[in-house]
């Protein structure tokens, strides 16, 4: 049998998606850099440089040269499935923009504001460049990977059982890729005072050499890169026509498969 594997050989990966770019999220910023840990935030441009939110001056140092993520929230946060396409599209436009320019980067990611979407908004989006969205339906899985990206459930909401997912993904033993996947929004610690719990969290699981810890499009963009392998009808080779480094696991084993490279795993 062959499975597939994350970088380095790795079978548990972790990633963290943060909504609404508040001043907290400066906070969360730290304890993830400090853990050895990655976290998407999820930014509406119009509600940056205002009071008790982040600013857009600040994002390019606090996110992305820390290796974390910036992904879209609507430019106005609104309920994008009630609006005309073409006002869907221009919100989605002006956010994506607005974030690219103030972090210098490519922005490639969304988040649902509200968590609510129908199938004409995920059409903007691709027609608008974002290759995955974020919704809030908590699947409580691990095991699965969405096959259309633009409804990516998360594992669960920081305020579920985000201790036993991860001891669960650390103890069980399986040939399969785990990945727990945590969202909610950095002002909910402050209102619920329970920094605690993520701060306990983030320390006892991070540096952990045997999680990949990633934002939510790295881990897109590696499992699309495995999706693009192709094997041999033998099932004894296989191909990696992408540009990114692919590992899996066949007959015990466990390869590497480089961009552009062929490699023999039977």
């Amino acid at each position: 049998m062959i499975h597939y594997l994350y970088p380095g050989g790795k079978k548990l990966a972790l990633t963290f998606s943060y909504d609404d770019g508040a001043e907290a999220d400066r906070r969360l910023s730290d304890l993830f850099s400090e853990n050895g840990m990655k976290g998407t935030f999820n930014l509406c441009g119009s509600w940056l440089d205002k009071n008790g939110r982040l600013r857009s001056d600040e994002l390019k140092s606090l996110f992305i040269d820390r290796g974390h993520e910036v992904a879209c929230h609507g430019f106005e946060h609104p309920f994008e499935e009630k609006l005309p396409p073409a006002e869907v599209m221009e919100d989605i436009r002006k956010d994506r923009l607005f974030l690219e320019q103030a972090t210098g980067g490519m922005v490639r990611g969304f988040a649902y504001p509200f968590g609510t979407f129908n199938d004409t908004v995920k059409d903007v989006l691709r027609t608008m460049g974002i290759c995955y969205a974020r919704t809030v339906h908590a699947l409580n899985d691990v095991r699965q990977t969405p096959e259309d990206f633009l409804e990516w459930n998360p594992t669960c909401h920081h305020n579920g059982d985000i201790t036993g997912h991860m001891e669960a993904m650390l103890h069980e033993c399986t040939p399969f890729c785990d990945l727990l996947y945590i969202w909610g929004h950095s002002t909910e610690f402050n209102g619920a005072k329970n920094w605690d719990k993520i701060e306990t969290f983030c320390r006892t699981y991070g540096n952990n050499e045997q999680i990949w810890y990633a934002t939510n499009l790295e881990i897109f963009d590696y499992i699309q890169a495995y999706r693009r392998l192709i094997f041999s009808m033998d099932q004894k080779k296989v191909q990696n026509p992408g540009v990114i480094p692919v590992w899996l696991r066949a007959e015990g084993n466990v390869f590497e498969v480089k961009p552009g490279a062929t490699v023999e795993i039977g």
